[in-house]
């Protein structure tokens, strides 16, 4: 199968929440207001309390606790909100994939770490509407429990080659003839997600192949480098040139890197605590 028979095996068992259809309907009409939004997040107490805990966060430092659904929206903005929908797809797929094929801790850890980086280093470099940057990190590879759930002994196979050093989407590529960022671009696809996340997503090994949202892909590249050495325990040091020049290109230079880094670091147990407070056990 290539990367699109993959993600359409799995549409039916990874269906876009209710909830998340919901919201995007309201983001596309010119009368919805704050309390419309409140009204269908009242409805799932588990999204409404990650809303709350969202708008409380470091993310936002807001000075006074804020304490209602209409006051939350407000602070982190309704597309943040529907994105926080879209997140808990992710959650329920984790919940699902098989155990014991794949460290389902790295696999949240890092797509959270993602996300992070590319929403601050988005921030650092002035891109405009960078919160549905953090959305991008955090679905980058959502591939890899496609191919856990179909696949498990192949998507075990990559994980234990990938931790012994090798490259990542080279290796997938042998296993499968596909990366999993191209599975996770077509599930994307198939759930209808509008291009600014799904060609990030496509590129994100090779954003200068991309005119089309190629800073976001550029971003998602970087952020993935990144990522990759704060799961490998390794320093801004080791960072190859190609990645550097690219980063340049965007207007981040090393100390934004390392501001980024620090960043990802020091939020990233809050923020898993809110997207899934019983994925991994450091919470």
């Amino acid at each position: 199968m290539n990367a699109k028979q993959f993600a359409n095996q799995v549409q039916d068992l990874f269906e876009l929440p209710d909830t998340f259809l919901r919201l995007q309907s309201l983001q596309g009409s010119e009368t919805s207001s704050l309390a419309d939004y409140a009204d269908v997040i009242a409805l799932d107490p588990a999204l409404a309390a990650r809303v709350l805990k969202l708008a409380n966060s470091v993310l936002y430092r807001f000075a006074a606790q804020i304490d209602t659904l209409t006051q939350a929206i407000s602070v982190i903005g309704s597309e943040a909100v529907v994105h926080l929908a879209l997140a808990n797809c992710t959650g329920n797929m984790v919940r699902t994939a098989p155990k014991g094929v794949i460290d389902l801790d790295r696999f949240w850890n890092d797509s959270v770490t993602a996300a992070l980086l590319m929403r601050n280093l988005g921030i650092l470099n002035g891109t405009k509407r960078h919160e549905r940057l953090f959305i991008t990190g955090l679905l980058h590879n959502l591939g890899e429990l496609v191919v856990a759930q179909l696949e498990p002994a192949t998507a075990s196979s990559i994980e234990s080659e990938t931790n012994a050093g090798g490259e990542p989407s080279q290796i997938q590529k042998q296993h499968l003839g596909f990366t999993y960022a191209d599975c996770s671009a077509e599930l994307a696809n198939g759930w209808k997600l509008p291009d600014n996340l799904v060609i990030p997503i496509r590129f994100q090994h090779n954003p200068l192949q991309t005119h089309l949202f190629a800073k976001e892909a550029a971003l998602m590249h970087i952020a993935l480098t990144l990522t990759n050495l704060i799961s490998r325990g390794e320093s801004l040091s080791q960072l190859d040139d190609a990645c550097l020049a690219l980063a340049r290109k965007e207007a981040l230079e090393p100390p934004d890197l390392e501001k980024g880094m620090d960043y990802a670091n020091l939020e990233l147990l809050e923020v898993l605590s809110i997207l899934s407070p019983g994925a991994a056990s450091i919470i």
